[in-house]
């Protein structure tokens, strides 16, 4: 039978069996949590070596790639010099003509490459943040500005 409640209707103060039923509790969350973070860490370190894989066969297939588009290239510029050569033009200045076409093309993949490279250093982001940085410290010397935008 239950105790009858003490005068009052005051509730008797909990007994040291509650509070180890709290502290179980509290152990059983903290293993939860811990197990939980534990599982999470791992699936993130699983996901970044299988990131890692694929990374490194993209880098070896984009090697192979490039290897033979440089032969196949090669082996064009081979073909027109040896084109040359059998419509009548000397053999060293079909070699050098091809050489000099190669170099072109080569100059207009540079200019290319020097033009895309502008939008790698975030001027509009550079930008916007100097100018909030000026904005907060009035003090602080001005920048030049860069109008070059590709």
């Amino acid at each position: 039978m239950a105790e009858p409640l003490p005068a009052g209707g005051a509730v008797p103060p909990p007994e040291q069996s509650e509070d180890r039923g709290l502290l179980a509790d509290g152990r059983a969350l903290w293993q939860d949590v811990h197990g939980l973070v534990h599982a999470w860490l791992r699936l993130a370190e699983m996901e970044t070596v299988l990131s890692a894989r694929s990374l490194v066969a993209m880098m070896g297939s984009g090697l192979s790639f490039a290897l033979l588009l440089i032969s196949s290239w090669l082996g064009l510029l081979a073909a027109a010099a040896l084109l040359l050569i059998r419509i009548g033009a000397d053999p060293v200045a079909a070699v050098l003509l091809m050489v000099l076409f190669n170099s072109g093309v080569a100059a207009l993949v540079y200019q290319l490459f020097l033009r895309q490279g502008r939008g790698l250093g975030w001027q509009s982001s550079l930008h916007w943040m100097g100018s909030q940085a000026a904005a907060a410290d009035p003090a602080a010397p001005a920048r030049p500005e860069s109008h070059d935008v590709a």
